[in-house]
Parts: C-alpha cells; sequence; structure tokens
C-alpha cells in the first residue's frame, strides 16, 4: 500500500509542477 501512496504523491507534486510551469509562461 506504501507504494500506492508514494505514486500519489509522485503525481501530486507533478501537477504541482506544472500548475507552477503554467503560471510562469
Amino acid at each position: 500500500m506504501r507504494i500506492w501512496k508514494y505514486a500519489c504523491l509522485l503525481h501530486l507534486v507533478e501537477q504541482e509542477k506544472t500548475a507552477k510551469t503554467d503560471l510562469l509562461l
């Protein structure tokens, strides 16, 4: 189950990076 939590966290981080990049652009 820890793998799922890690994958979910990684997905959230990627979303945040994308959101920040969109703001910069």
